[in-house]
């Protein structure tokens, strides 16, 4: 894995039987690396998101997106976002590139929002709004909740 100026690598790891992980993460000295382990839990869901752009017809952008739950627990998809895997000069300016679908449209997308235990979802083409030709790659969020509430994100990047 490779990334450029400033930005965020999210990874799970699954626990060994013995209890014990040991991560080794490299790089230049002056890039100041940051690392945040958080234990999962042993009832926490375990989202995976597989996503897939399509071009349409008439040059608008599409997603194909497979949510599914590996942990035996069940979700709620509530939040479905994208936006470009590396901040433009003015990150703050606009919404070039970056959308969302909230609760209404990914049961409209997916048939439901509901992800049962250990289950896949796969969704209808999800129209990109704001993503062009010239936003470069781009990150697909999905945020589900479980029954206690806890809010369990999957990422996965769409190339160029």
């Amino acid at each position: 894995w490779t990334a450029l100026g400033t930005s965020s690598h999210y990874a799970i790891v699954d626990g060994s039987h013995s209890g014990a992980v040991e991560i080794s993460v490299t790089g230049p000295r002056e890039a100041d690396l940051q690392v945040t382990a958080l234990p999962m839990g042993d009832d926490l869901p375990r989202l995976e998101l597989s996503a897939v752009k399509i071009c349409g017809a008439n040059g608008e952008f599409f997603l194909r997106a497979d949510v599914s739950e590996r942990h035996g627990v069940p979700v709620r998809l509530s939040l479905i976002s994208w936006e470009p895997l590396t901040p433009g000069p003015s990150p703050r300016d606009g919404t070039a590139c970056r959308g969302r679908l909230g609760i209404g449209e990914i049961e409209k997308m997916f048939g439901t929002c509901s992800l049962p235990p250990s289950g896949e979802l796969t969704s209808q083409p999800i129209r990109l709004a704001g993503v062009s030709a010239g936003c470069g790659p781009v990150i697909v969020k999905v945020v589900g909740i479980d029954a206690k509430g806890r809010r369990v994100p999957a990422w996965a990047e769409l190339a160029p």
